[in-house]
């Protein structure tokens, strides 16, 4: 996927975005990407721990709540279905 394409549909659903938490106005689609795939780790991470607890849980479901608009965004333009999984594979496009 070109990052063109990309950045035009996340400025397309900005407000959507903006309402669930995530900070996008003013950075470029791959800062934005940047910042999906480390809150997407740090969910990962969390719910590998073996004694979670409420606030890890709590945590988590934050983290993917933030995230969930511009996740369903990612999941329809590249065709992955978990995302969450594979966040280093999940956001390539081709450079003009």
């Amino acid at each position: 996927m070109k990052e063109s394409l990309l950045q035009k549909e996340i400025e397309e659903q900005g407000e959507k975005l903006e309402e669930k938490g995530l900070k996008i106005k003013g950075k470029k689609t791959e800062g934005i990407l940047k910042d999906w795939r480390n809150d997407m780790k740090a969910a990962k991470q969390s719910e590998k721990k073996e004694n979670k607890n409420n606030q890890d849980i709590k945590k988590i479901f934050e983290i993917r709540e933030k995230n969930r608009p511009l996740t369903s965004l990612l999941k329809g333009k590249i065709g992955y279905q978990r995302l969450e999984d594979y966040p280093q594979e999940a956001v390539l496009w081709e450079k003009n």
